[in-house]
């Protein structure tokens, strides 16, 4: 995966140098003169085509969890706290330079960069599999993959039909049913949903949503991989 290096003064050079040219990796930052980052991320999500959609970082000094989510709801990607140095930036490129990005990439930023697997989960899954039933991986994984596309489409649903307390209470319900496989990135995604559907802030739900179907098939994939059921 290559990158071009270049540069922009503010949002405004950002998002037409992303419209002109195909760049993997953008890092953004928040505080920029004319359009800021934040509106920057939002009109390269909405205006880039599928082939043109890049990782975006967000380059920010605040990191409560308003500032997360608002960079979630953008459509970042990840974050790099300010003042920023060159082994963070590195650090990025190496962690987002295998990802394949598509139209609704695998966004969602929180303290630390999350992980798409829980990995403590997994050993607490694996070890009760060892000291029960040997099944009981394939019966989690099997419970998951039934369980997950039917809940994630009914948010979809719910967002449509602006249905604001069932799309809450669904990405609620697969909030806890994430967590408690390890699916820890499709758990936080749900948990922003839920946050932001329970303060009815429905019109900065649809790019958090688009996240849903991309961010569960890789995560059934890695946990197919984890548990070696096929």
């Amino acid at each position: 995966m290559g990158y071009s290096v270049d540069t922009a003064v503010n949002g405004k050079e950002a998002l037409q140098a992303v419209m002109n040219r195909r760049y993997d990796l953008v890092f953004m930052d928040m505080q920029m003169p004319e359009m800021d980052g934040l509106e920057a991320a939002r009109n390269i999500r909405e205006r880039a085509s599928k082939e043109h959609q890049p990782v975006i970082i967000a380059m920010t000094a605040f990191t409560s969890d308003e500032d997360r989510d608002a960079c979630l709801a953008a459509g970042m990607n990840d974050f790099i706290s300010k003042p920023v140095v060159s082994e963070d930036m590195a650090g990025m490129i190496r962690k987002w330079k295998k990802k394949e990005i598509v139209l609704a990439p695998e966004w969602g930023v929180e303290e630390k960069p999350v992980l798409l697997i829980d990995q403590d989960a997994i050993k607490r899954l694996m070890d009760i599999g060892r000291q029960t039933d040997p099944g009981f991986l394939q019966q989690v994984l099997d419970m998951f993959s039934a369980q997950a596309p039917q809940i994630i489409q009914g948010i979809q649903s719910s967002f449509e039909s602006g249905k604001n307390e069932a799309l809450w209470q669904h990405a609620h319900k697969l909030k806890g049913t994430s967590l408690n496989i390890g699916a820890r990135r499709l758990g936080e995604l749900c948990r922003s949903i839920e946050k932001q559907g329970k303060s009815g802030e429905m019109e900065n739900l649809g790019p958090l949503i688009q996240q849903l179907e991309p961010v569960y098939k890789a995560t059934l994939q890695e946990l197919r991989s984890l548990f070696q059921y096929n």
